[in-house]
């Protein structure tokens, strides 16, 4: 093992059980607000609440429920994100940030391991149909409205690499917004096969609570890499829990209005 990685390995050993110690009290199984669930949203003006499980060990009981239209999955890990936000308008303003696939490479997240601001999303284009190389101009907030499924295809900093993900809006109205995105295609790195289709999964419940006030809800779940060995070396290749971390509040502050690389990171 290279001395970089023995020094990522003994960082993951150390950091990640104490990250994990400030929520483990309040962690049950990721429970969606559709399920009844009542979430504690941070405050507006302050980072979102992020909370973090990891391996199907921790995982291994989880049903999803039924509102998610999810079927159950041997895990990686699951990130659940909740936080306030203002904007004066409807959620179908706040779905133009998502139609914006262009935009994306405007997302920023800490790198704590290198210490700067880098792009989550280098490269993104909303796509035609499923096929990755038929790129257009960003969707019209009226083409996602209906809860038809529409594709884009993006580069992303993060081990999974390219994707197609499907997004549709499965409710909307001037108050509430629910949308859904997954992987389309199978996901492969150097040949080697690391998601099914539907392996990479996100919701997002994003709504009103008073005047300009909203909150602010996503759910994101990783099967584990299907290849044995691939799935054992998986937490190697990313940052460990920090970047799970500031990926998702990258992601909140995006959607929330926020510049993305306002400072401090969430996890320095």
């Amino acid at each position: 093992m290279s001395a970089r990685a023995s020094i990522r390995l003994l960082a993951l050993t150390l950091v990640t059980p104490l990250l994990w110690a400030v929520n483990a009290a309040s962690q049950d199984v990721p429970t969606p607000p559709c399920a009844g669930k009542t979430v504690k949203y941070a405050q507006v003006g302050e980072p979102p609440h992020v909370k973090i499980w990891t391996g199907n060990a921790e995982l291994a009981d989880w049903a999803p429920a039924d509102c998610t239209g999810w079927a159950p999955l041997r895990l990686l890990v699951s990130v659940e994100t909740a936080g306030r936000f203002r904007h004066e308008g409807a959620a179908r303003d706040i779905l133009g940030r998502f139609a914006a696939i262009s935009q994306f490479k405007e997302i920023f997240y800490w790198s704590h391991t290198r210490g700067v601001w880098r792009p989550l999303i280098p490269e993104a284009s909303a796509l035609a149909g499923f096929n990755a190389d038929v790129r257009r101009k960003d969707f019209d907030v009226s083409e996602l409205a209906g809860g038809e499924e529409a594709y884009y295809w993006q580069r992303e900093n993060t081990p999974v690499g390219e994707v197609v993900y499907g997004m549709r809006v499965l409710q909307l109205s001037p108050d509430r917004m629910v949308l859904a995105l997954e992987n389309a295609h199978t996901v492969r790195q150097q040949r080697i096969k690391l998601f099914d289709p539907g392996g990479y999964q996100f919701l997002y419940f994003i709504e009103r609570e008073a005047n300009d006030v909203w909150r602010y809800y996503a759910l994101m779940r990783s099967a584990a890499p299907s290849n044995p060995l691939i799935a054992l070396i998986w937490p190697l290749l990313g940052d460990g829990t920090p970047s799970y971390i500031n990926r998702t509040v990258a992601q909140f502050r995006y959607i929330a209005g926020i510049r993305t690389d306002t400072e401090p990171p969430a996890a320095p």
